[in-house]
């Protein structure tokens, strides 16, 4: 592996660092911030798109919630696979990140148990690693795209 590839990698493996810490930190908002944080994103969708308003505002809310699980561990997905990519192991490519996402999910919904007005839920974990295999799966498209344009 060149020097620059090294630095690639370290410079990958610090940004997952650094975006496992916002998740957890995300779960370490008391109850009532994180869903008046929600709330607010939810406002401004309904802003955007009026015509949600005749959805159930608590269902909206709760599909919102889990969207923004989702999105968040699809990110983090996207991050694991490039760092493992860096790791060469022949694994690396789906069983390490999503092993490593999934439990990244777990600690993530322990975290919440002991965050006052939260709950850490299995389901919560289930949504997390779908988000994980998701981003996996977006990477190994976009390299797989980006390697017939580098033989090209």
């Amino acid at each position: 592996m060149s020097r620059n590839q090294k630095k690639f990698c370290i410079a990958g493996a610090i940004v997952g660092v650094f975006w496992a810490l916002v998740v957890f930190s995300n779960s370490m908002r008391i109850g009532t911030d994180s869903k008046e944080q929600s709330l607010g994103l939810l406002a401004l969708l309904l802003r955007w798109l009026p015509f949600l308003k005749t959805f159930d505002l608590a269902l909206l809310h709760g599909i919102l919630r889990k969207l923004a699980h989702l999105t968040e561990y699809a990110i983090l997905g996207v991050l694991l696979a490039r760092a493992f990519v860096c790791k060469n192991c022949k694994c690396a490519f789906f069983a390490a990140p999503l092993l490593t996402g999934a439990l990244l999910a777990a600690i993530d919904e322990c975290i919440q148990l002991y965050t006052p007005g939260r709950s850490g839920k299995i389901t919560d974990v289930l949504i997390d690693t779908i988000g994980v295999t998701i981003g996996i799966l977006l990477f190994r498209l976009w390299r797989k795209r980006y390697k017939k344009e580098e033989n090209a």
